[in-house]
């Protein structure tokens, strides 16, 4: 691909990918035929704000990793985090261990936390796969 195209598509996808990727990107980029040019155009991210928002807003019930296509884990979260307040909310109504029930309160906000702090660097990681394999079909062979 010419150097202005190449140019062109590193500006443009400079904020939606992951920064350690771009010198990667750019080698991708000049390896590849003009002809991947348009279909790299029409590639559509994920808005990093929108992932934030979804993991303010939603946090509780994996909004935010289920918009990254993070299925797995969001399942994960959301079974974990049941499991644990399903067995701390008995034991919390025996007198003298109400604390229990900060156990449960406790991992859903430290796993919630943990989801706002990594919200913007997982949904730019997942762009640049995308990106990447989006990329890879276009590839020229040597």
């Amino acid at each position: 691909m010419d150097a202005a195209k190449v140019t062109f598509l590193r500006e443009k996808y400079r904020n939606l990918i992951d920064p350690s990727l771009t010198p990667e990107l750019t080698k991708r980029l000049e390896a590849s035929s003009d002809e991947s040019f348009e279909p790299l155009l029409s590639v559509s991210f994920k808005n990093p704000t929108t992932t934030l928002l979804l993991s303010i807003f939603l946090g509780g019930l994996s909004g935010g990793r289920f918009y990254v296509g993070d299925i797995k884990g969001g399942i994960i979260k959301i079974v974990v985090i049941f499991i644990v307040s399903l067995f701390c909310a008995p034991i919390s109504l025996i007198p003298n261990l109400w604390f229990f029930s900060l156990i449960s309160m406790a991992v859903s906000f430290i796993w919630w936390v943990a989801d706002i702090a990594h919200a913007k660097s997982s949904t730019l990681a997942v762009n640049g796969q995308m990106l990447f394999s989006k990329l890879a079909l276009f590839a020229v062979r040597t």
